[in-house]
């Protein structure tokens, strides 16, 4: 079994989220060993990023260098933390024997088409001076990093076609039934899919040229409709060809930018402005587009409604039918026209096309076909099937990331690097760091940049951007796998022993941009034969993750004040009454004075708290509060475990049997501890409820301290019921398991069990109910509704007369089971239409009807 957390950025602190989410792969890691499975559970170091490169800037340092310190700082806490990771399959992405690979599944990108440079207005990080893909932009228009209101700007950059992989991407997350579903919906909106065609429209210049702007619709039907045309205000068709030469227009859009300008500046997000808050956009006075069917002449406009990483950039109008481009043209006092007649939202293929020409009177679906007929025989659009999902930018204007293995020659162009002469190695800047402060600072570093080209020997210049560092976190998770190998990425036949990753834990927040990524850059791998010696088949959807347990955050107790709003830190609140003081739970943050060390926490109530507190104080996709006085209540529930192992050292008095004696001999005094026990496996394999397996745990602790020992059955009951509650308990407080274990080795090893705790296997506790229960509970239904339960001899199971006789006997009330006279009335089974039973399910079905 593979079990992997997403691996950390080593900023030089193990925080809290950290913490939450490697206990819940331990957890889960010591929990399936316990099973006798062979898991793994590898660490690493997700160690290219912007935080070292600005680090090296400001001590004159080498990035590597603190690099390597902070990873130290970082792995010596996980070790005091005590987490059972595989370290002998350690590996950091800054590394050459790491990056190699990374820019050999670039190069391999790039032979088959799907790595290629191309002018293109991109978002421009100016703190950082880098560029940021979509998804790196919060919602504020602001660098998700360095908090910067993000520019446009043009410039030549590398993409990889994601686009190629986009539908079976989609698709394929209906067979993810092991993830979230809200993960999937974030999925499935990024990615966007939508059915509808290519229309183009061709806008009259000043000078009286034409060009052709090109317009996505998923409602063809509805293009007798259109009054105007609408372009995003950041569509370079607006620069390059309607403003030119034309003053008029330019003034106008020039203080339309400056309105938009003032609205970001605001922290407005023009993607989630309410529908009656559309702004009235510009319109270009001297231009018009020309309607593709009928000729007709509409108006011009930019707009910011209209998204430009979205379809083309433009959008046709059709005010009657589309409540945007209603409010939009309300606004500016457009024509609206009807062109489609019935319910459109309950049943749109059988409404009517009305005012549409020769397709008037059609049904919408048949309307469809032929308007997309007749606009192919026109050249003047086509069915196309459309994505929201662009192709994903990976240049970076950065120095700390891996070198995109390309050269360029005056002579023979661009040119990949030879995969025999990689890694295209970073240079060393120790002691001159000057460079690193501008734009693409390896363009500044004369020993990388200038190169002969491997062609033709001439005099050359390599590229001086860097990879986006979620290409070095997308494939990861295979390099664990046969991490010291020199030869290649991987040896296949280990990536199809271990592949996909059984559980794979994380935060919400990388739902889109790492998990998008990661599943993409997964297929294309499965499909290179020259990457991995042979074209690898993982399972039938060649998908990375089997499994994604999705955690939430974990929030501090945050102080402000009442009046103003003022974060106030823990050591000043003396200073303030109760009255003064709004507590809430917040992210943690050094700003918000409301962050907790976990060093600190760990010292002062021990590792084995710790854990338990975030594991018990909620499921894994939900926030935890984190809160000292629960805490303590923890230390309190580990304290009252370890006291009653003194029961068992001074338990000597009686006869100890074995397991299997007391297995035997106590079958029933066993079964509220099995049953309890069953559910803590149920809630932690089929749920990854950690809690309710814990909260099963203290109910088990609860019933054996009342437990008084004071016979034979009680004291052998009382054992095997503590060794079984340490044994489940090692997985998620394994310091305390093992030292409560060995203290009561002697009489463990007396029942049966080894004195290595971890060397033990867990029982099958559903086996031993089922043997052990004499009655069991069965749910009476009649026609096909529960009407309630009951407990019977295990031995009536699918007898159904039996049944029937055993509860006229018994004859519960009407609150027990309802409608039971109805039951009991009849003698027997051939009296109802039907009884159904089963052999090996507690279930009895009457059927009078």
């Amino acid at each position: 079994m593979y079990i992997l957390g997403q691996f950390p950025y080593p900023s030089g602190n193990i925080h809290m989220g950290h913490v939450r989410v490697y206990t819940i792969c331990d957890v889960l890691t010591r929990y399936y060993k316990l099973k006798g499975m062979n898991v793994i559970n590898p660490m690493g170091w997700d160690s290219f990023g912007l935080p070292a490169e600005n680090a090296a800037i400001s001590r004159g340092i080498q990035p590597s260098d603190w690099t390597v310190k902070n990873i130290q700082e970082m792995k010596d806490q996980l070790h005091r933390l005590g987490f059972d990771f595989d370290w002998d399959r350690e590996l950091a992405t800054h590394t050459p024997e790491y990056y190699k690979h990374t820019q050999q599944i670039f190069l391999e990108l790039y032979k088959q088409g799907l790595a290629y440079k191309k002018d293109a207005q991109v978002n421009w990080d100016p703190v950082d001076q880098t560029v940021l893909a979509n998804e790196q932009i919060d919602d504020n228009g602001r660098s998700w990093r360095s908090g910067a209101l993000v520019e446009k700007k043009m410039l030549k950059q590398w993409f990889f076609n994601i686009r190629k992989y986009a539908d079976q991407m989609l698709i394929n997350l209906d067979k993810l039934n092991k993830w979230p579903e809200i993960v999937k919906e974030a999925q499935r909106g990024w990615i966007g899919k939508s059915e509808g065609a290519i229309v183009e429209f061709m806008i009259k210049l000043i000078d009286g040229n034409q060009i052709p702007v090109k317009v996505f619709t998923t409602r063809p039907d509805t293009i007798f409709g259109v009054t105007f045309l609408a372009l995003s205000f950041e569509n370079q068709i607006i620069k390059e060809n309607i403003l030119k030469d034309n003053m008029i227009d330019q003034n106008a859009f020039d203080r339309y930018l400056d309105k938009i300008d003032r609205l970001k500046q605001q922290g407005r997000d023009l993607k989630q402005i309410d529908i009656n808050n559309i702004d009235e956009g510009v319109l270009f006075r001297n231009i018009k587009a020309i309607h593709p069917l009928t000729g007709d002449e509409i108006p011009v406009y930019a707009t910011s409604y209209v998204f430009n990483e979205y379809g083309t950039g433009s959008i046709m109008g059709v005010p009657f039918h589309d409540d945007r481009d209603c409010a939009f043209a309300v606004k500016n006092q457009i024509d609206m026209i009807q062109v489609i007649n019935g319910d459109e939202e309950k049943n749109l293929d059988e409404c009517v096309l009305v005012n549409s020409g020769e397709y008037s009177q059609l049904k919408v679906k048949e309307g469809v076909q032929k308007i997309i007929s007749q606009l192919e025989k026109l050249n003047k659009g086509q069915k196309q099937t459309e994505y929201r999902l662009r192709d994903w930018l990976v240049s970076r204007q950065r120095f700390w990331g891996v070198p995109i293995p390309v050269i360029y020659c005056e002579k023979c162009g661009e040119v990949p690097v030879p995969e025999d002469q990689l890694p295209v190695l970073l240079p060393n800047v120790s002691g001159n760091t000057d460079n690193l402060k501008q734009s693409s600072p390896l363009s500044r570093i004369d020993e990388f940049y200038n190169c002969k080209c491997p062609k033709c020997q001439a005099p050359s210049q390599r590229e001086a951007d860097t990879l986006d560092t979620f290409v070095d976190s997308s494939w990861y998770f295979l390099r664990f796998l046969d991490h010291q190998n020199n030869l290649s990425m991987f040896d296949i036949s280990k990536v199809k022993k271990w592949m996909p990753v059984d559980i794979y834990v994380g935060g919400m927040e990388h739902a889109i941009m790492h998990l998008l990524y990661a599943r993409f850059i997964h297929k294309f791998l499965c499909d290179s034969q020259n990457i991995s010696q042979e074209k690898f088949q993982l399972d039938i959807i060649r998908e990375p993750f089997r499994e994604l347990v999705v955690q939430g955050l974990v929030k501090g107790k945050t102080y402000r004040l009442k009046d103003n709003g003022k974060y106030i830190f823990q050591e000043d609140l003396k200073q303030y009454s109760e009255d003064q003081l709004k507590i809430t739970f917040e992210k943690m943050s050094k700003s918000k004075g409301n962050g907790v060390l976990p060093d600190s926490m760990a010292e002062k109530y021990g590792v084995d708290t710790l854990r338990l507190s975030l594991m018990f104080a909620a499921p894994p996709e939900s926030d935890v509060n984190f809160d000292e006085n629960f805490i303590q209540q923890m230390k309190s529930y580990l304290d009252k475990v370890q006291r009653i192992s003194d029961y068992v050292i001074a338990s000597s008095d009686f006869k100890i049997l074995t397991k299997v004696e007391i297995q035997e001999k106590y079958k029933n005094e066993l079964v509220p501890i099995y049953k309890l026990l069953v559910d803590y496996k149920i809630k932690i394999e089929d749920q990854r409820f950690i809690h309710v397996s814990i909260a099963r745990l203290m109910e088990l602790t609860n019933l054996l301290s009342k437990i008084k020992i004071d016979n034979e059955r009680n004291l052998n009951t009382f054992l095997l019921g503590y060794a079984y509650l340490i044994q489940a308990l090692y997985p998620i407080a394994p310091h305390l398991s093992n030292e409560i274990w060995q203290g009561i080795s002697k009489t463990i090893e007396i029942i049966g069990f080894n004195v290595n705790l971890s060397d033990n296997r867990l029982d099958d506790f559903r086996q031993l109910l089922s043997q052990s229960e004499e009655k069991v509970k069965i749910k009476i239904n009649m026609d096909g509704k529960f009407l309630g339960q009951i407990d019977i001899p295990k031995e009536l199971i699918g007898q159904s007369q039996q049944i029937l006789d055993y509860i006229r006997e018994l004859r519960p009330s009407n609150q027990e089971v309802k409608k039971i006279d109805d039951i009991v009335s009849k003698e027997k089974v051939e009296q109802f239409v039907k009884v159904i039973s089963f052999n090996d399910k507690p279930i009895i079905n009457f059927i009078t009807k």
